[in-house]
């Protein structure tokens, strides 16, 4: 195969995987959009005593649980190598999502839980690779 076109093709694949990794990672970028529908949901169809204020809990805990997953992150990836850390939080970030919306329809602990807790972690592993 010429030099020319097998770096097309690695190139191609390289944009293909960029605009995959945003699709698994890009709703962090409307999280705070996201946080009025799901507290809305929540009152409205599963606790209507939680109060509005309880949403802090989940842009909170996802920011808490990135900066204390963070020196792990390190660690897998020296380990592993990042193209394993990457597909791995990708596939993870996705089943936070999944899992987000079977605990949406039960209580808030959980969605805080899959959907702050799992993240928080998930998106260390996916970023940390910038940075080796």
């Amino acid at each position: 195969m010429k030099r020319k076109t097998r770096n097309l093709i690695f190139g191609s694949i390289s944009v293909l995987g960029g605009i995959l990794i945003h699709f698994a990672f890009g709703f962090f970028y409307s999280t705070a959009n996201m946080v009025p529908y799901i507290m809305g949901y929540i009152i409205t169809r599963v606790d209507p005593n939680l109060s509005p204020g309880a949403s802090i809990w989940l842009s909170a805990v996802a920011l808490a649980m990135q900066g204390v997953s963070m020196p792990f992150g390190g660690l897998i990836a020296r380990k592993w190598g990042f193209r394993i850390v990457v597909a791995t939080s990708c596939l993870l970030d996705s089943i936070s999502i999944f899992l987000t919306y079977v605990t949406i329809q039960k209580s808030f602990p959980g969605v805080v839980i899959t959907y702050s807790v799992l993240q928080g972690l998930v998106w260390v592993s996916a970023t940390l690779w910038f940075w080796l």
